[in-house]
């Protein structure tokens, strides 16, 4: 929360808790609305065309007890900031983790949005056999990889690192800051106890840059309340969704996304639509 204003910081934008409104606009309001060339029945969520879409301001379509939107951007999507990437896939992932009690790994890299500004996405993210190593899920062969995001699993009592990047130790030939440093990237990790750090490969420095992430009830060093407990939130399909590569992107099962959204045909589905994820 911001001492000044009182408004809690999510990432993308600012919440008013008093009105449970976003200080600012919608960031994909521009998405919603139909350009040369763009066919009406391809924007989200049937862009312009649902009301709701209009409401710029609103949290969650206006139902907060059903649905989450921890960063006021959909998962996944573009940011113009490797920070605003990493935050994202913490909000989304480090919760499974700390569930499943399996590291989550992912690589960032440069993309573009569709207004042909430059920024970042990330990979789906792998997760591990054990739970306390991971190789991040690679970019695609065409694209420049700038960084890799993981989480640190559940709270270990003690066995692993679990608050802090693995490989700090001068002379460590693994762990986190050694794979970084071999392929010369930066690297952020998700704790336990609710933090996103970075490791700058240029300066050697640790920095913590948010403490909001989903945290583990466990940790005795729990840095907020956010749960890790199983949480639903809305999820716009795009063009050449597949029911199979959203529940690969959300840590799912397909028979999961078909029951809960009572889906007669599993092979069709619509782009600009939306379905409820539970994660």
């Amino acid at each position: 929360m911001d001492a000044e204003t009182g408004f809690y910081y999510y990432g993308a934008r600012y919440l008013d808790p008093k009105t449970s409104r976003w200080i600012s606009a919608d960031s994909a309001l521009g998405d919603y609305v139909p350009m040369a060339g763009k066919e009406s029945n391809s924007l989200p969520n049937d862009g312009v065309y649902n009301a709701i879409n209009m409401h710029c301001y609103n949290y969650c379509n206006n139902n907060s007890i059903g649905y989450k939107d921890p960063d006021g951007e959909s998962p996944g999507d573009f940011f113009l900031t490797m920070d605003e990437v990493a935050g994202d896939f913490g909000l989304l992932f480090n919760d499974n983790s700390i569930r499943a009690n399996k590291e989550y790994g992912s690589t960032i890299y440069e993309t573009t949005n569709f207004s042909g500004v430059s920024g970042y996405t990330y990979t789906i993210p792998n997760k591990s056999i054990k739970e306390n190593s991971v190789y991040p899920s690679l970019a695609p062969a065409v694209s420049k990889a700038t960084d890799y995001v993981h989480s640190h699993s559940a709270y270990s009592f003690g066995r692993y690192y679990d608050n802090e990047f693995s490989g700090k130790k001068t002379g460590a030939e693994e762990g986190d800051i050694p794979y970084a440093s071999f392929y010369k990237i930066d690297a952020y990790v998700t704790t336990p106890n609710g933090s996103l750090q970075k490791f700058s490969f240029s300066t050697g420095e640790i920095s913590t840059i948010r403490k909001n992430m989903p945290s583990d009830s466990n940790d005795p060093k729990r840095l907020n309340t956010v749960s890790s407990n199983l949480s639903t939130s809305i999820y716009t399909i795009k063009k050449d969704d597949t029911l199979t590569s959203i529940a690969k992107k959300f840590d799912t099962t397909v028979s999961v996304l078909v029951n809960e959204n009572k889906i007669h045909d599993p092979n069709k589905i619509y782009a600009g639509s939306t379905i409820n994820v539970t994660n």
